[in-house]
């Protein structure tokens, strides 16, 4: 309740997304406090928000307001900065700030295993199958013309809604292996031993 949070006398109101700023703001209007948003890049870049609606979304009806009363617009890359200046946003309230990881608890690698990895939720916008492919291309060079090349192994780790598919898809590549999702703690140590991390990302429709 409102009168609860104002008995925590908040110096700040931060939300995650766009959508979430959008729903913060009154609470921060009423609290009198500043309001900072982080916009990770979907929210930048959909094209559904700002898709016009016979009935706007509340991230459409709280925009401007949105953008004339937060404080800041905390950014999680360049790319999108320039994104939200493109959309009118206030190029004085963008904030570029890299969300970075804890390096103190991270160990040095172990022995690389030759082995590729990929890491991530498993549907279209990651380009897993496209991945898949370059490793069928790669496995075939190996059957043909270039014998001696030695294909590397490929480990995925993650789940999503294309796991079916993409195993079928990788059913004829004896290389690759769907390790399914793992905690952060068991992928930090098959990181460890990866050769490389692969991200073969693609822009979603």
């Amino acid at each position: 309740r409102l009168t609860d949070l104002r008995r925590l006398a908040p110096k700040s109101v931060h939300a995650h997304f766009g959508r979430g700023g959008a729903l913060a703001l009154p609470v921060a209007q009423a609290l009198g406090a500043p309001l900072y948003v982080t916009f990770h890049g979907g929210d930048a870049t959909k094209k559904t928000h700002r898709r016009r609606r016979l009935v706007p979304t509340i991230y459409q009806r709280r925009l401007s307001q949105l953008q004339a009363y937060a404080s800041g617009f905390l950014c999680v890359s360049q790319f999108v900065a320039d994104r939200l200046a493109a959309q009118g946003f206030p190029k004085s309230k963008l904030i570029t700030h890299y969300i970075g990881i804890d390096l103190a608890h991270m160990t040095p690698p172990h022995q690389r295993n030759g082995r590729l990895l990929f890491t991530g939720r498993l549907v279209d916008k990651k380009g897993v199958d496209i991945l898949l492919e370059a490793m069928r291309r790669l496995q075939n060079a190996q059957n043909g013309k270039m014998p001696d090349r030695k294909v590397p192994g490929l480990d995925i780790a993650g789940a999503g809604p294309l796991e079916d598919a993409l195993r079928t898809q990788a059913a004829d590549l004896p290389s690759v292996r769907f390790l399914g999702w793992q905690t952060p703690q068991k992928l930090a140590s098959i990181m460890r031993t990866a050769q490389a991390v692969v991200v073969p990302s693609r822009m979603a429709p």
